[in-house]
């Protein structure tokens, strides 16, 4: 089902932030029944070994020696760490889409630069098809943990990862899908829902929690792990279809990722524009003035920025 949710665009009032740095929790929303174990496993997983944390928590993916793909409404950022490495690499810029200005209006996407190059770890590579809609993804971040049945944050924080399917896009009233929508299906039978295209939980269910954002979400095609999204923002059920939960952490709740494929001219022009330091002599460069939304009362708001952390 190729459809795309200029919809939900309408009925969200405000898309806003969750979360503010805090001590390392676990990332993630999970299935009843599915031991934590088998989502710390997964994040472990050597494919998912691009993913790394900045200093202030918010996830991103390296994509190239040393550069960075996260969501533009992270805060400042001072350095980046893979995953056991061990080594800091300390932030040159952050180079935001221009179109951004909140998460309401779409556009969430930015670039880290590094100083220095991260070795011995593969990049991510981008995703450019368009045949994300139906396909398992698996989403990986740091952030909170939690059940599903419970719709809350408690367990403490590292890393996980889970999976969960593209149902439809979310296209922000622009004309081209800006971002890949899932919803947390629940066991069945159940008293909440589907809301969207899946109608039955994957094995290894998954929804976003505060502090995701910015990690990576990736999908397996001919034979190739892909990143495909940026982990964005969470919606309730409610917001999406006018009815049902309006808990944002539960079973039918929406998560919102942007899509990867829709910016990939940005992604490549900048990377074009900047070399790598061991051809470029790092200077200043100038970054014009940027807004970064946020809004930490996250009882009012229609759809939570996932913060990693």
């Amino acid at each position: 089902m190729k459809k795309s949710f200029c919809l939900l665009w309408a009925l969200l009032t405000t898309l806003s932030c969750v979360g503010s740095p805090t001590s390392m929790v676990r990332a993630g929303i999970m299935l009843d029944g599915v031991p934590e174990s088998t989502y710390v496993a997964l994040a472990q997983a050597p494919q998912f070994n691009s993913i790394g944390r900045f200093a202030e928590g918010f996830s991103g993916t390296l994509i190239a020696p040393n550069w960075v793909l996260t969501a533009a409404h992270v805060t400042e950022v001072t350095e980046f760490q893979i995953r056991g490495t061990g080594t800091a690499h300390s932030v040159a810029e952050i180079i935001r889409h221009p179109s951004y200005v909140n998460l309401n209006l779409g556009f969430d996407i930015a670039l880290v630069r590094l100083n220095t190059s991260v070795a011995g770890v593969t990049p991510a590579s981008i995703y450019r098809g368009s045949n994300e809609i139906g396909q398992i993804a698996t989403i990986t971040g740091f952030g909170f943990g939690g059940i599903g049945s419970q719709g809350s944050q408690s367990l403490p924080q590292a890393q996980r990862a889970g999976t969960n399917t593209f149902d439809t896009f979310l296209n922000f009233g622009n004309s081209a899908p800006q971002a890949l929508l899932t919803d947390f299906d629940a066991p069945v039978p159940s008293p909440v829902a589907n809301t969207l295209g899946s109608v039955a939980p994957t094995a290894n269910e998954y929804q976003l929690a505060d502090f995701d954002s910015g990690g990576g979400t990736f999908i397996f095609e001919n034979g190739e792990w892909k990143l495909a999204g940026i982990n964005s923002g969470i919606a309730p059920q409610s917001a999406l279809i006018g009815g049902g939960s309006t808990n944002p952490r539960g079973y039918g709740a929406i998560g919102v990722y942007t899509r990867v494929t829709s910016f990939q001219q940005f992604i490549d022009d900048t990377l074009v524009a900047v070399p790598e330091p061991s051809s470029f002599a790092l200077g200043a460069l100038g970054v014009g003035t940027l807004i970064c939304y946020s809004v930490r009362r996250r009882s009012k708001q229609a759809v939570a920025r996932t913060d990693a952390r």
